[in-house]
């Protein structure tokens, strides 16, 4: 039984979670990020 409400907490943190994060991207995520949004480290160019 134990297992069962360690599973049922798990879940209910992750619903929890996706519902603190619904609406926090943009609509046009991810067309709306450009090079600006990169880091100094991060590949600019695509892999062929």
């Amino acid at each position: 039984m134990p297992l069962f409400l360690t599973h049922q907490k798990q879940q209910n943190d992750t619903e929890a979670f996706l519902t603190a994060l619904t609406g926090g991207l943009s609509e046009d995520f991810p067309d709306d990020i450009n090079g600006d949004d990169l880091g100094v480290d991060a590949q600019r160019e695509a892999l062929d």
